[in-house]
């Protein structure tokens, strides 16, 4: 489900750059809340924008690419979690389970 929503978030995050691309103004906090609260997140699109201090600056693309940064950290951590559970555990349907993900 987190995965899901992660990859909906970004692709929300892409369509909305190509459509607002041709203002290329820089943002500022309204520019960024404006872009946030049109997609399926908002606050996880906030956190990920004042993750980066580039946001305050950032065209439409910038924060495009900083949305996609963020997701992109967000799937490896996913990854390496799941993959640490995996290799941890002793409890055998847990490791079963988690074996079907691979």
């Amino acid at each position: 489900m987190t995965n899901f929503r992660l990859c909906l978030f970004t692709f929300s995050l892409i369509i909305i750059t190509f459509t607002l691309q041709p203002f290329q103004v820089t943002s500022d906090e309204s520019t960024i809340i404006n872009v946030c609260n049109k997609t399926p997140d908002p606050i996880l699109c906030k956190t990920c924008r004042h993750s980066d201090p580039k946001s305050q600056t950032a065209d439409v693309r910038g924060l495009a690419s900083i949305s996609i940064a963020c997701g992109t950290r967000d799937a490896d951590k996913l990854y390496t979690d799941t993959n640490n559970l995996y290799s941890d555990t002793k409890n055998p349907a847990l490791h079963n389970l988690l074996d079907s993900c691979w």
